[in-house]
């Protein structure tokens, strides 16, 4: 694939029986208690991972000897109702250029609970567009991603703790 050639977004949601507010500071400020280890550059060495809460911060994580690794960068840090990430990890799913990072969307929208409408609820949606600026892989590395072990198990992962 040359890069210049269009892939379709992969988007997933989730709802979680929280406020806006404390959906974003869990997601982002906590993302270390919950992001999946089959996620992680390190597997099972990893150790944490962070999201600087700045624009131009960074996002990465850290494993078990200390090193750390970088995922992207922060391109919107906007409390409670997005942050934008770039994502320079590989369809190798190794560390790539930032030239050739894709970006990640991720929204914060409030909702009502479902039985009781005082109850808060968020919908946390995320786009994963510009795929194609991977190169080789983009196509493969889409459908991992759109598929059930992708974003959608990404987004079960943060929502089991928040079960209602």
């Amino acid at each position: 694939m040359s890069g210049n050639e269009a892939i379709e977004p992969v988007r997933a949601s989730i709802r979680v029986p929280l406020a806006t507010a404390d959906a974003f500071k869990d997601f982002v400020c906590d993302i270390n208690r919950w992001w999946p280890l089959s996620y992680t550059c390190s597997l099972d060495r990893f150790a944490e991972a962070c999201i600087e809460p700045i624009k131009g911060g960074q996002w990465y994580e850290v494993d078990t000897e200390g090193r750390r690794t970088s995922w992207g960068e922060v391109r919107a840090f906007e409390p409670p109702d997005r942050v934008v990430l770039s994502y320079a990890i590989g369809p190798d799913w190794q560390p790539g250029p930032p030239d050739e990072a894709s970006e990640i969307e991720i929204r914060f929208v409030p909702e009502h609970g479902i039985t009781n409408l005082e109850q808060p609820a968020t919908r946390i949606e995320v786009t994963h567009a510009d795929l194609a600026r991977h190169g080789d892989g983009a196509g493969a590395m889409r459908r991992r991603l759109a598929s059930e072990r992708g974003w959608t198990l990404i987004l079960a992962s943060f929502a089991r703790r928040h079960k209602a």
